[in-house]
């Protein structure tokens, strides 16, 4: 095996279907924006918070598609899900977005 793939830390597949936060949204969440729509005069939420819940519940999920990744060195190949990239909810993104913009010099 080479140099660079015997280095490389162990990455283990998060299954963000079994948070916490992912059982709460997704169970009572098409509920919840028909109770919220168009109620008592209501406008229910902007599109863009419906967008981010569903986006949500796809982030990290294979099912909803996924990159074919393969080292060229020791053909050892993983499949990684695609994520959401939200700005706001995703606790995954979210940490992500923000490690990146700490390491970001001045």
């Amino acid at each position: 095996m080479p140099a660079s793939c015997a280095a490389s830390p162990r990455y283990e597949p998060g299954t963000p279907e079994t948070s916490i936060l992912y059982r709460t949204v997704q169970t009572p969440l098409e509920t919840f924006l028909a109770r919220t729509a168009g109620e008592d005069g209501r406008p229910g939420f902007p599109g863009f918070v419906k967008r981010e819940f569903e986006a949500y519940l796809r982030c990290g999920v294979l099912a909803h598609g996924f990159a074919r990744v393969r080292c060229d060195g020791c053909t050892f190949e993983r499949l990684v899900p695609f994520s959401c990239k939200g700005r706001g909810f995703c606790p995954s993104c979210g940490c992500r977005r923000m490690t990146e913009h700490a390491a970001q010099p001045g």
